[in-house]
């Protein structure tokens, strides 16, 4: 759900659907500068969703790499359910490496 004042005109892209997380994704032009607001949720991979750290890597690399070349400015929100602060994380790594990678602060 996203909620914005009346002044604001805002969209809601149409999102692919992928396995290993949610997206909304809008956009809104400000001072005439193209915003695009990209809300990740990435449920905790289990036996029961069958969910794994690689379908994600695959996807979201797959994804960012995508969405790093759109128009306009990026903004990335969300809950990956990655410790990426913590240093010894391997998962924290590759998802930092990949922010830094396509210049994504």
């Amino acid at each position: 759900m996203v909620i914005f004042k009346d002044d604001f005109n805002m969209k809601k892209a149409e999102a692919i659907q992928y396995k290993s997380f949610e997206l909304l994704e809008v956009t809104t032009t400000v001072s005439n500068q193209l915003m695009r607001f990209l809300t990740i949720y990435r449920p905790p991979p289990s036996q029961k969703n069958k969910l794994t750290f690689t379908m994600f890597k695959d996807e979201f690399q797959n994804f960012a790499m995508e969405k790093s070349l759109c128009n306009g400015n990026l903004i990335l929100i969300g809950d990956f359910n990655i410790h990426v602060e913590n240093e010894n994380d391997s998962q924290g790594k590759w998802l930092m490496e990949l922010f830094d990678s396509l210049n994504l602060e």
